[in-house]
């Protein structure tokens, strides 16, 4: 194990903040792939999202989150 890991818990294997973030950019990025392969559907609430723009702008809402992996 690298010592230090993350805060408070030196027996992770990687610092959780930097795999939070790294999963995040990576899942982002590939829901955008499939979303601009068309092989995504919306339904009801998200149905603005099936436009180009709608669709970034909720990826955009997504970046900007602390996400918790």
């Amino acid at each position: 194990m690298v010592p230090g890991g993350s805060a408070g818990r030196p027996d992770f294997f990687l610092p959780v903040r930097v795999l939070s973030r790294l999963f995040r950019r990576l899942f982002l990025k590939y829901l955008q792939e499939t979303f601009d392969l068309g092989k995504l559907q919306f339904f009801c609430s998200l149905q603005a999202a099936t436009r180009s723009a709608g669709f970034t702008r909720h990826l955009d809402l997504m970046r900007n989150l602390e996400w918790v992996v």
